[in-house]
């Protein structure tokens, strides 16, 4: 068994919102993000798709292989 160590750059988008938002409600990105024990959501207010809509061709995403070689 191989493993897949391919890691691909890719512009980030609006297919990106919904990952964002459940990293959002990570307990270790809350906790990453604020000093706030009763905070529920990291980076407080973010919108993310108005976030997005302000971002470059510099903002890539990264996307690690599933780990196994097909």
């Amino acid at each position: 068994m191989l493993l897949d160590a391919r890691i691909t750059l890719r512009p980030m988008s609006l297919v990106d919102v919904p990952l964002l938002n459940l990293w959002d409600r990570q307990p270790h990105v809350v906790s990453a993000t604020s000093d706030d024990p009763d905070q529920l959501k990291a980076f407080g207010d973010t919108y993310w798709p108005d976030e997005l809509a302000l971002v470059g061709p510099d903002e890539l995403c990264a996307e690690v292989g599933d780990g196994m070689n097909r």
